[in-house]
C-alpha cells in the first residue's frame, strides 16, 4: 500500500478542509440522483406505452417482453464490468462513458424506424443505469456515515421511485392520447428530450471531482480527514475467490429469485391498469389516480419508516439488525401482495385492493435499503463496487426472467382469458414471491460475523495509516 503524507496541517484547516470537502460531495451526490432520476423516468417509458410500441412496430408482447429482458440483460453485464472497475479505478471517468453511451441511445431510440432499430438501442441503453448503479454506490458509501447507510439508500430508492412515477405519467398520458386519438408515434417524444438533458447533466458532473474512498467509514474518517492522507487499497484479482466465497455475500446475492416478480409486475402494472380503468377516458380519472396515490404513499412510507428502523438498531450495537430487518420484510408482504391480485381491479373495488398493494408494497421496501446496507456492511471499501454489481446483475437476471415470463404469460392469458389477461398473469406470476423463502433464512447467520471482520480489517488499516512507521517496522525482514 502506498500512502501519501503532506506535512501535518493545523486542526483548523483540517476542519476547514473537511467541511468544504462535505459540501462538495453532497452536491456531487445530488447531481448524480439527478441524473438517476432522469433515467428512471425514461426507462419507466416503456413499460407505460407496451400497447403503441407494439402497434408501432407490428410486434407481440412476447417479443417486446424480449426486447426489453435484453435492455435488462445488458444493464446487468454492464454493471459488472463497471463494479469491478468502480474499485479499481477514478469513477467519474466512468460515470461521463456509461452515461455519454446511455444518452446516445435514449436519443438513437427517438429515431428508431424498425422494430430491430428500436431492439438496438434500448439493449444498449441498458449500459446507463447498467454503468451508474455500482459507481454511484460506492460514492455514496463515501460520503453517507456508515449509521445512516440505510437512509441512504432509502434516499436512493425514493429518487428513481419518482422518476418511475413520472415517467408513468407522462408515458400514461401519452398512452391515454393514443387510446381517443389511435396516434401511435407519440411515445418517442420524450426520448429526444430526456437525451439533451442527460448530456447536459453529464456535463456538469465532469466539473466535480469524486470523493475520497472510504471517507465515510467510522473507523476511518477521522484518519482521512487529514489533507493528503488517502485510503490507497484497491481489489485485486486475487480478492474475487475471497469475496465471492463469504458467506454472508453468498446468501445475500443469490436470492435472486425475489426480483422476478417485481421485475414482471413493473412491466405488465400498466396495462392492467388501463384495462382497469378504460385509458381512452383519459390519464386524469379519478379511481386511477387515488389507486397510484394510496400505493405510491404506501411505498414511500415504507421505505422511509424501515430504512430507519435499520439504522437505529444498527447504531444500537444489533450488527444484524439491517439484515434482520430486510428478512422479516421479505417473509410479511407475499400475503398483502397476494390478496391484492385476488379478484380483478375495477372503479367498484380499487380501494381495498389499492390498500392491500400499498401495505403489501410498503413492507417490501423494507427489503432493499438494509439488504444494501447490509452488502456494503461485509465488504471492505475497495470490494463493495463489485459486490453491488454483482449482486445488481444476479437481480437484473430476476427482473429479466420475470419480465420475459411476463410476455408469455400475457400471450397465454389473451387466448385463454381474453377479457382480462393482465390480471390472470399477475396473478399467476404471485408464485414466484413463495419461491424466494428458502433463500433468505441463512442470511442471519453469517452477518454478524462478517461485520465484525470487515471492522477489524479497517481498524487495523486505521492504525496503520496513523502509523505506518510502526507497521513498516513491525513487518521488516528483520523483525520477523
Amino acid at each position: 500500500m502506498k500512502l501519501h503524507i503532506n506535512s501535518e496541517p493545523s486542526s483548523q484547516q483540517i476542519e476547514t478542509t473537511y467541511k468544504s470537502g462535505n459540501i462538495r460531495n453532497y452536491l456531487l451526490l445530488i447531481l448524480f440522483l439527478i441524473l438517476i432520476n432522469l433515467m428512471t423516468f425514461e426507462q419507466s417509458l416503456v413499460p407505460t406505452n407496451v400497447v403503441p410500441i407494439q402497434v408501432y412496430f407490428g410486434i407481440g408482447p412476447a417479443l417486446l417482453g424480449a426486447i426489453v429482458a435484453g435492455y435488462t440483460i445488458v444493464l446487468a453485464v454492464t454493471m459488472i464490468i463497471f463494479g469491478y472497475f468502480a474499485d479499481k479505478t477514478e469513477r467519474i471517468n466512468l460515470i461521463i462513458l456509461g452515461g455519454c453511451v446511455w444518452a446516445i441511445c435514449v436519443v438513437l431510440s427517438f429515431y428508431s424506424q424498425t422494430v430491430r432499430q428500436f431492439a438496438v438501442t434500448r439493449i444498449i441503453a441498458g449500459v446507463g443505469i447498467g454503468s451508474l448503479t455500482p459507481v454511484g454506490f460506492s460514492m455514496l458509501c463515501d460520503i453517507v456515515s456508515t449509521g445512516n447507510r440505510s437512509k441512504a439508500f432509502a434516499v436512493w430508492t425514493i429518487v428513481t421511485f419518482l422518476g418511475a412515477i413520472a415517467g408513468i405519467i407522462i408515458g400514461g398520458d401519452i398512452y391515454s392520447q393514443f387510446e381517443r386519438t389511435g396516434i401511435n408515434f407519440l411515445w418517442k417524444d420524450p426520448f429526444l428530450f430526456v437525451g439533451a438533458i442527460g448530456f447536459f447533466m453529464i456535463a456538469v458532473l465532469v466539473l466535480f471531482p469524486e470523493p475520497k474512498r472510504a471517507a465515510a467509514e467510522d473507523l476511518m474518517k477521522d484518519i482521512l480527514s487529514k489533507e493528503g492522507l488517502v485510503y490507497s487499497y484497491r481489489i485485486k484479482r486475487v480478492d474475487l475467490k475471497k469475496i465471492y466465497t463469504r458467506k454472508s455475500n453468498f446468501w445475500l446475492i443469490i436470492n435472486f429469485v425475489d426480483t422476478i416478480y417485481p421485475g414482471l409486475l413493473l412491466l405488465w402494472i400498466f396495462s392492467y391498469l388501463s384495462a382497469s380503468f378504460n385509458l381512452a377516458e383519459g390519464i386524469m380519472s379519478s379511481e386511477l389516480l387515488i389507486t397510484l396515490g394510496i400505493v405510491a404513499l404506501g411505498f414511500l412510507v415504507g421505505t422511509i419508516i424501515f430504512s430507519w428502523l435499520g439504522d437505529r438498531q444498527f447504531k444500537k450495537g444489533d450488527l444484524s439488525a439491517r439484515a434482520k430487518i430486510a428478512v422479516y420484510c421479505a417473509f410479511l408482504n407475499i400475503p398483502f401482495i397476494a390478496a391484492g391480485f385476488i379478484v380483478p381491479l375495477s372503479p367498484y373495488n380499487f380501494l381495498w385492493i389499492a390498500l392491500l398493494l400499498a401495505i403489501g408494497l410498503g413492507i417490501d421496501q423494507g427489503i432493499g435499503p438494509n439488504w444494501y446496507s447490509t452488502l456494503i456492511d461485509v465488504n471492505v471499501p475497495e470490494n463493495r463496487g463489485t459486490m453491488i454489481a454483482t449482486a445488481s446483475f444476479l437481480d437484473n437476471i430476476g427482473r429479466a426472467i420475470g419480465q420475459w415470463a411476463g410476455g408469455l404469460l400475457l400471450a397465454f392469458y389473451m387466448t385463454t382469458q381474453p377479457a382480462q389477461p393482465e390480471f390472470y398473469a399477475l396473478r399467476a406470476a404471485t408464485w414466484f414471491l413463495v419461491l424466494q423463502i428458502p433463500f433468505w433464512i441463512p442470511v442471519l447467520k453469517y452477518v454478524k460475523g462478517d461485520i465484525q471482520e470487515v471492522n477489524a480489517i479497517l481498524a487495523a488499516r486505521a492504525k496503520e495509516m496513523k502509523n505506518p512507521a510502526e507497521f513498516q517496522s513491525i513487518n521488516s525482514p528483520k523483525s520477523k
